[in-house]
Order: C-alpha cells, then sequence, then structure tokens
C-alpha cells in the first residue's frame, strides 16, 4: 500500500465517468479506476490488491476536498482529475530526479511532471469550454510556493495558461 490508498473505497460514479470521458480525450485506452480515499487531494498510482496481481493505474480522491473544489468552481475539479489522468497519460509514476536550489532539495522530475500535467489539464478544460479564469481556478484555491513536489502557483498557472491556449489554437485552425 503507498500513501494515495490508504482506505480506499468505491468513488462516486460521476467521478469514474469524468476520468472516462477525459481519457477519452486524450486517446487513452487503457482502463483507469478512481477510488475515494483518506488522503489529503488526489493523486495518481499504481495500484494491486494482492502481492501476485499486477499493478493497475488508479485515482483516488479525498471527497471532501473535491465537494470544497466544487464550491470554488466545478471547473477546478474538472482540472483536478485531468491533472491526474495525465500523469498516466504521461507515464510519470516512475523514478525521481533530486536537486539543490537555493539550498533547498527540489525533486525537478516531479516539478517537470507536474507543469505537464497541468498543461495537459488546461488542454483539456480548454476543449471543455472553460474560460481561462475558469481554467486557472484551481490553482488559485490550492495556491503554494515551491515545494520538493510541486512548483509555485505561479508557474502552475503557467503551464495550464499554455495548454489552455493550445487547445484554443488547435480547435481554431
Amino acid at each position: 500500500m503507498n500513501s494515495c490508498t490508504y482506505n480506499i473505497r468505491k468513488a462516486h460514479p460521476y467521478y469514474q465517468s469524468l476520468v472516462n470521458r477525459i481519457k477519452s480525450m486524450l486517446s487513452m485506452n487503457h482502463p483507469i479506476e478512481v477510488f475515494e480515499a483518506s488522503i489529503d487531494n488526489a493523486c495518481a498510482t499504481l495500484y494491486k490488491k494482492a502481492f501476485w496481481e499486477s499493478e493497475k493505474p488508479i485515482i483516488t480522491y479525498n471527497p471532501n476536498f473535491i465537494s470544497q473544489l466544487h464550491r470554488v468552481s466545478p471547473w477546478a475539479v474538472v482540472a483536478v482529475f485531468a491533472h491526474e489522468v495525465a500523469h498516466h497519460y504521461n507515464g510519470d509514476l516512475h523514478g525521481r530526479f533530486l536537486a539543490k536550489q537555493n539550498g533547498n532539495l527540489i525533486n525537478y522530475k516531479s516539478h517537470r511532471q507536474e507543469l505537464n500535467a497541468d498543461y495537459i489539464a488546461g488542454w483539456v478544460l480548454s476543449c471543455e469550454g472553460a474560460s481561462l479564469n475558469q481554467t486557472t481556478s484551481l490553482y488559485y484555491a490550492i495556491a503554494m510556493p515551491d515545494t520538493y513536489t510541486h512548483p509555485a502557483t505561479h508557474k502552475r498557472i503557467q503551464a495550464a495558461t499554455e495548454g489552455w491556449v493550445a487547445a484554443r489554437r488547435a480547435l481554431a485552425a
């Protein structure tokens, strides 16, 4: 068991259908199951129930976190699930690369993966019809500085904005 799979249980069907819709937009064919879990927010991970089973991609989420985000904006919820699907899409669930920046240990591979997932989330929201303000609502709701695993909010907003703009250009072409 990893920290993303603590106390997992069946998810609300809406979130499974949301993930399926996002996967379809990204032309992903492999299944990604969605579960509620006793975690802080949301997580993409690989999971197996027993040691003899192969790992399968899943997304877990804290229903209270998602409920709070929904009050901020329903688009923030879509952004979270698009971001987590993007981690599976990008194959991010392997290895890390550590380095020091201004004396602080920074996980650069994790930062790049987070920004790539934010880019895809922006792209998905643009395709779904969200405005740029609706697309970035998630990042303002969870604003934070650079951490060991995640880049600062302004970098994440920039990545989501770039994805949103790229989708608008592609749809206009």
